[in-house]
């Protein structure tokens, strides 16, 4: 490890300290508890070449999400001729970012060698919960649930949202849910806080909080080692109302419930797995027996917690659900997703998306509807890291639906006085819940809109309306800038493409869409460089043929 000061400048000024304690072999972590990671320069570029080897040996591709090869590679040779003038606290910071670039959830670090290797457990007794009313504190001890429901607005005299923002970068995940989710249970990790530049010193946080009724306090708790679950206190215990489904038994895998009062049946399955007391097969015979013995409104499947499994498992209960008419009806069938809806889960959802009537509700999903998994777990040399990379590519889908998450067509996400109350957003939202026009009828058709700027403002509207906040309106608005294009309306048939792209910038069709635009106005130059821009987000066959008929396939 180099002994060479690094030197202060905006773009490092929040490494600076912890570099230099690095530099004078001073550990950022107690020495009693754990013993620092010290590692020469070979050392560490020999652990970053096994990381990039092992990555493009294991992984399916890691170029359908995340960078290309040489975009891939340019970032390790960058990162290999820094090392000598980075720490190891900053070394790490880079190999967390290295391996997030994949923007795959199951190819990630494991954080619990971080902790061990290189930066200390340490944490304070906060959780936090990103609601739609903000950040908010879910669960403390009892010297601290005064604070139990308040907003977080700082930590450490930053601003919550840049703290998040300085976390994501590190943090393997799907999509932005994911790691946003993730970056949040690291709120009240002071160590890593501390070499983000956030902390003064990795000892304790200062955390800035405002009551319902705008009161601010600010609260410092030291940091400890780490808090197990059990001695929190969460903010629905408070309540004097009962739980809500979906808090009633998240420890079990799989169970159900006949809600009378609304004539629905609720069925929650936290894990796609055979229970050791009832295989899902079983329990899908046992769930469509009492089915059959009920009048029903709504049926209501809750995958919001559910963090995977193996997905073929969940067959038997998809194909109960599909053909079973009593359910399988527009506005009586309902899937609940949200932030806990990871690897396996999405891919029942979509399924059912695909298979049936089901009314997706909750929040976007934490992962792809395709996406990798089977990760395969491997150990860098020298630092000790565990790491793990995916090497399976599970498609329930068909390509190129390359959406980073399920969004809900129903939207209802928590608040802190939803948690606080016992109040479920999801269950209310499906009880109240009436049929209303898709983003196709409230835009109209062309000859009624007439130009671009009105298609637009609709678009904005439709999107005004909370209950319609994550409905995936891609395809639809696509629809209508074709319609434009086929009136030869060119330039409105661009000014909504050039919408989309904005709102998807990820997706292969809305670059392609544009390209056909940009060439039936005449603009050569500008269709090369959209339908080059929708070949780097996959190997789209409309625009590769486009390119062809340009005579420009080779830049």
């Amino acid at each position: 490890m180099c002994k060479r000061p690094i030197p202060s400048s905006p773009r490092k000024r929040f490494l600076t300290v912890v570099v230099s304690l690095m530099c004078t072999a001073t550990p950022l972590l107690h020495a009693a508890e754990t013993e620092p990671v010290v590692l020469s320069v070979s050392q560490w570029r020999e652990d970053v070449t096994y990381l990039s080897k092992m990555v493009w040996t294991c992984h399916p591709d890691p170029t359908i999400y995340g960078p290309t090869r040489e975009e891939y590679d340019l970032k390790v040779t960058a990162l290999l001729k820094s090392i000598p003038d980075l720490g190891d606290a900053e070394l790490l910071l880079e190999v967390l970012k290295l391996q997030a670039m994949l923007n795959d959830a199951h190819s990630g670090t494991d954080w619990k060698t971080i902790d061990k290797r290189i930066l200390n457990a340490k944490e304070t007794p906060f959780r936090f919960y990103a609601g739609r009313d903000g950040w908010f504190l879910m669960a403390t001890t009892e010297q601290y649930a005064r604070y139990l429901g308040w907003h977080l607005t700082h930590v450490g005299g930053h601003r919550v949202d840049d703290v998040i923002r300085m976390i994501i970068p590190l943090v393997s995940g799907d999509n932005l849910i994911n790691r946003r989710t993730h970056a949040g249970q690291r709120l009240n990790r002071a160590a890593l806080l501390h070499t983000l530049g956030v902390l003064q010193d990795g000892d304790s946080i200062t955390y800035r909080l405002r009551s319902s009724d705008g009161t601010m306090m600010e609260v410092t708790a030291e940091a400890r080692a780490q808090v197990n679950g059990s001695q929190l206190l969460e903010l629905f215990d408070a309540a004097k109302s009962p739980l809500p489904l979906w808090r009633k038994n998240a420890g079990r895998d799989y169970w159900f419930e006949v809600v009378s009062e609304h004539q629905l049946v609720y069925v929650q399955c936290n894990r796609i797995r055979n229970a050791e007391e009832e295989s899902m097969y079983d329990f899908t015979k046992r769930l469509f027996e009492c089915v059959d013995a009920q009048l029903i409104s709504k049926f209501i499947l809750d995958l919001r917690q559910n963090p995977g499994g193996d997905p073929e498992l969940a067959w038997p209960l998809i194909h109960q659900i599909a053909m079973t008419e009593k359910i399988n009806q527009t506005g009586k069938l309902f899937v609940i997703v949200g932030r806990g809806t990871k690897s396996a889960a999405p891919t029942t959802a979509v399924r059912l998306q695909n298979l049936s009537h089901a009314i997706i509700v909750g929040e976007p999903t934490a992962g792809r509807p395709n996406g990798f998994g089977n990760a395969y777990t491997f150990t860098l040399p020298n630092s000790g890291l565990t790491m793990r990379c995916s090497t399976l590519y599970m498609q329930p889908t068909a390509l190129p639906d390359r959406r980073p998450w399920i969004t809900p067509d129903l939207s209802a996400e928590i608040t802190a006085d939803d948690y606080r109350y016992n109040r479920d957003p999801a269950i209310k939202a499906i009880v109240d819940f009436k049929l209303v026009d898709s983003l196709l009828d409230v835009a109209g058709g062309i000859s009624e809109l007439n130009t671009a700027d009105r298609v637009i403002d609709s678009i904005k509207r439709f999107r005004h309306n909370h209950q319609n906040k994550w409905i995936y309106i891609m395809d639809d608005v696509d629809k209508l800038g074709h319609g434009f294009l086929t009136a030869g309306k060119i330039d409105d048939a661009i000014a909504v493409f050039e919408f989309n792209a904005r709102q998807y910038p990820y997706s292969s069709i809305v670059h392609s869409s544009l390209a056909e635009a940009f060439l039936a106005q005449g603009h050569r130059v500008r269709a090369i460089e959209s339908y080059r821009t929708s070949l780097r987000k996959t190997r789209n066959t409309k625009a590769l043929d486009g390119l062809r008929q340009l005579d420009a396939l080779n830049p």
